[in-house]
């Protein structure tokens, strides 16, 4: 096949004349160091579905192995820790363990794919033996094809052949770049955790729940192991209590069957390091970003649907449209972020920021509203009724201050602390 069929972003196969540039006769010309890279690439990220079939593959049936898969860490919402060089993100992101060393062996059972017999076609499916195999894991059978490019004056790569690979059985426990979902009551045969998967359009701040050292109040979700690790190198002094930690979270979404990559999921993030030590109480307080926005976003949403309905409309789908609920993540997500850096050079001064952003978080809040606001029509105030309730201007207004006031209790002031009790009295 063409070497695009390693490439998400480049159209391969029958859609290429309607969509792209190129033809299947005209494949892109890779040099050899790239074309290394989209292979590491797809042994993580490959798509699912039918691959051709290798020579010497009992599995193979009319040229093809069917059931595959998507790559090692595609069912993963992948997150990073970075540092502020290189080398910090790599030591931020090796696992601290002991040998898996047993009786009478003088070398690990966990070894890594090079330190392995050469695979050949066959394929099997089966758990990780450790750390080091499952971070060189064979997800498929690649050979890359080279020819010669007179324009490019040597070798290149143009073709590719992708057949099977090794299949991994379930996710571990040890899994270093995933947040897991706890399950409550796991059935028979079923891992206790499941790894997290990142949404598109939501930006990265709003998951920190996942991202932090502890699980939350529910007991549902738990960090990574290297999070929860560099958290205990932390509290042991290994790092400096204002270090400049980074997150990058990266993610595809799948759709037909997961046999095509439908949307990239990627994000970085600045986190106070203090915030992923499970003894200290910075983790909660900076988690409370996300639920307040939550809150807020769930205000606005109120109000748009209620003054709306007053005009004597119906609500767009949720899944259709604009929202004035995406104007303001957008004026929150600068807000928090500015919070969170400034968090980690000064992780001491945590009241002083979470006061800083309830403030900026409501004001960001009253002038979404006010938009809404400032367009409404006369006939807004005098509403209209249904058998349920009635729907008129100042009533949604009063329900959306009632909604703010909730989110954000310590900034409540007289006005917003009687909106509960003025909506009882007009409803």
């Amino acid at each position: 096949k063409s070497i695009a069929a390693l490439i998400p972003s480049e159209p391969s196969g029958n859609n290429v004349p309607l969509f792209g540039v190129r033809t299947e006769a005209d494949p892109p010309s890779l040099g050899w160091d790239e074309a290394a890279c989209w292979l590491l690439h797809a042994h993580c990220w490959d798509t699912a579905a039918i691959k051709s079939g290798a020579v010497g593959d009992a599995e193979v049936k009319g040229g093809k192995t069917t059931g595959n898969p998507v790559g090692s860490v595609g069912r993963l919402g992948v997150v990073v820790p970075t540092g502020t060089t290189l080398f910090e993100t790599l030591l931020l992101n090796l696992p601290i363990a002991k040998a898996d060393l047993r009786p009478g062996q003088r070398e690990a059972v966990d070894r890594p794919q090079w330190r392995r017999p050469p695979v050949g076609p066959s394929w099997v499916s089966r758990d990780a033996e450790g750390v080091l195999d499952l971070l060189t894991w064979q997800s498929r059978r690649i050979r890359l094809v080279p020819s010669v490019d007179e324009k490019a004056g040597g070798p290149v790569v143009r073709t590719v052949v992708l057949a099977a690979g090794d299949r991994l059985s379930s996710i571990p426990e040890y899994e270093p770049h995933t947040a897991w979902s706890i399950v409550a009551d796991p059935k028979a045969g079923e891992a206790p955790q499941r790894p997290r998967r990142h949404r598109s359009g939501r930006a990265a701040w709003r998951g920190l729940d996942g991202l932090l050292a502890a699980r939350s109040a529910e007991g549902t979700v738990l960090s990574s192991v290297l999070f929860r690790q560099i958290g205990n190198l932390h509290a042991e002094e290994a790092l400096e209590y204002d270090f400049l930690l980074g997150v990058e979270l990266v993610g595809l979404e799948y759709g037909n069957q997961s046999a095509v990559v439908e949307n990239l999921v990627h994000d970085t993030l600045p986190l106070p390091v203090a915030a992923l030590r499970a003894d200290l109480h910075v983790g909660e307080t900076v988690a409370r970003l996300a639920g307040d926005a939550d809150k807020l976003v769930k205000a606005i949403n109120f109000l748009e649907g209620d003054l709306c309905r007053a005009r004597g409309g119906e609500m767009v789908p949720w899944d259709k449209g604009e929202r004035a609920s995406n104007r303001l993540v957008h004026r929150l997500d600068g807000i928090a972020r500015r919070i969170l850096s400034g968090l980690q050079r000064e992780p001491s001064r945590l009241d002083e920021a979470m006061a800083a952003w309830a403030e900026a978080a409501r004001q960001a809040t009253l002038d979404t509203a006010e938009e809404l606001m400032a367009q409404l029509s006369p006939a807004a105030f005098t509403g209209r009724a249904d058998d349920r309730r009635a729907y008129r201007a100042p009533l949604a207004e009063i329900r959306f201050r009632a909604g703010l006031r909730d989110a954000l209790p310590e900034l409540a002031s007289d006005d917003l602390e009687s909106a509960p009790d003025a909506m009882e009295v007009a409803e």
